[in-house]
């Protein structure tokens, strides 16, 4: 939704080239793209779209021009926005992840031949843990140190590896 008072049609030149954009005429008498568009002045002595840098040398600001319009697209705003959020929540969770990988592989340092791979959010509060051992464990034991140390419900779940590929998971060989 742009918002504005004055026509959209009345200085736009035509469709961009593959329909890339719409050009406008801006106040200098050149043809640009309108996404370079800061704003739009009605002023009868010269009307037209202002870019940013036209906006500081028209001075609209400071003359508090009564004929400039501000052009703002909310629609893109609100992506733009939607976009960071889910972006920021991304890497909260990464990073509460990585914690608790983090916290589970301490743990099991005490036990030799074994090391949590992966870590991941099941609930609220329950996490669901995958580990590679090359030796025999005594599961319950561990769950409960774990499930101590991230103070959250565990669920452990062995992972599905050849000897090879289990010993290159716990010793990083």
């Amino acid at each position: 939704m742009l918002v504005a008072v004055y026509s959209d049609n009345q200085y736009i030149v035509d469709e961009g080239r593959d329909g890339m954009g719409i050009n406008a005429r801006f106040i200098d008498g050149r043809v640009r793209n309108r996404k370079y568009c800061a704003g739009y002045c009605n002023s009868d002595s010269h009307p037209g779209y202002l870019t940013d840098e036209m906006v500081c040398q028209h001075q609209c600001g400071d003359k508090e021009c009564c004929t400039f319009c501000c052009e703002v697209d909310f629609d893109k705003e609100e992506r733009k926005s939607t976009i960071k959020a889910s972006k920021r929540f991304e890497k909260e969770k990464n990073a509460e992840r990585e914690e608790v990988l983090e916290k589970c592989n301490s743990i099991a340092g005490e036990y030799e031949g074994l090391r949590m791979v992966e870590a991941s959010k099941a609930g609220i509060s329950t996490w669901t843990i995958k580990y590679a051992a090359i030796c025999s464990v005594d599961i319950e034991s561990l769950k409960r140190e774990v499930e101590r140390a991230i103070d959250s419900e565990v669920k452990l779940i062995p992972g599905n590896y050849d000897f090879d590929r289990a010993a290159e998971l716990v010793f990083g060989v």
